[in-house]
């Protein structure tokens, strides 16, 4: 069943035009299904007939995205753009382009939460009036329309079966043996992990990591007697210390362990891998009990 009456369009100015719905799903999901590579093939479709055999997306600023849709008579079509601004899981900015004598836009979307549903508002900013009302006669209401109809249905598989598992890894290094190392090998090592980022990042699993500093240059925090203590250094002293955090989408933990037994981090130290625990529902009621509590 079709819910197009649902999506309202709207033109703010001369030169941009603004798509706007609310779907029954959380924000997260609705961020999931619009960034990740796995997902958007499902839904953003257009008319019937179509399928989305490349899904390339490099989430992050200056990253580059690329798609291409093919009809059943071979027929293709793609685009392509940069990301400008990414705040997960709110708002998404980015260049898009269709190639030929199409000018490029500058796309903003945003993602606004209330009572567990996400209102979706996409605009698209045009570098003129006649270039807008261009766009607005190819048709493209009417694709996106089907569009979010199917975007519709799919987050409502995800949010009954499909959960968007993400896992820590922590990677772990000998800093001995890193200083041990050749500049060419450290160098070497460096350039293979950030490579395979990318194939993790374009794959759709990348979701953000983040190196840490020397543990010589941590500090420890511990309650003792009511007091806080602090001492310099990390919380244990071992051979391997904590070297960076990778935040992973997989599956199951089989699959993120797949993903991560593939890492080069691995030459220099293990990674830790640990399921992100879903702490929604625990937020939500920590929130009624202390808005009781302030009202009384």
């Amino acid at each position: 069943m079709k819910n197009t009456e649902t999506l309202k369009f709207t033109t703010p100015s001369d030169r941009e035009f603004v798509m706007t719905r609310v779907f029954d799903a959380p924000r997260r999901h609705v961020w999931e299904a619009w960034t990740n590579p796995r997902h958007l093939p499902h839904w953003m479709l257009g008319p019937e007939g179509w399928t989305m055999p490349v899904c390339e997306i490099d989430l992050r600023p200056g990253g580059a995205w690329h798609f291409v849709w093919r009809r059943s008579d071979g027929t293709e079509m793609g685009m392509r753009g940069v990301y400008k601004e990414i705040s997960p899981p709110e708002r998404l900015v980015s260049t898009e382009s269709w190639g030929g004598d199409w000018p490029e836009t500058l796309n903003t979307l945003t993602l606004s939460k209330e009572n567990g549903k996400t209102t979706v508002t996409s605009k698209v900013l045009y570098p003129s009036k006649e270039a807008r009302d261009a766009a607005l006669k190819t048709g493209m209401k009417e694709g996106v329309s089907m569009s979010f109809d199917r975007l519709a249905e799919y987050l409502r598989t995800m949010t009954r079966g499909e959960k968007i598992m993400k896992y820590i890894c922590l990677g772990y290094f000998d800093e001995k043996k890193w200083v041990a190392m050749s500049e060419s090998e450290q160098t070497a090592v460096l350039d293979e992990c950030f490579a395979y980022d990318d194939v993790l990042r374009k794959n759709g699993h990348f979701v953000g990591g983040e190196a840490l500093q020397s543990a010589r240059n941590a500090a420890t925090l511990q309650l003792k007697n009511g007091k806080v203590s602090i001492t310099d250094g990390p919380f244990t002293e071992t051979k391997e210390q904590l070297g960076g955090i990778l935040v992973l989408e997989a599956n199951d933990l089989n699959h993120a362990i797949r993903l991560i037994s593939k890492h080069p981090g691995l030459k220099i130290g293990p990674f830790e891998i640990r399921p992100v625990e879903d702490m929604s529902a625990v937020v939500v009621e920590s929130e009624r009990r202390r808005s009781r509590a302030s009202s009384t």
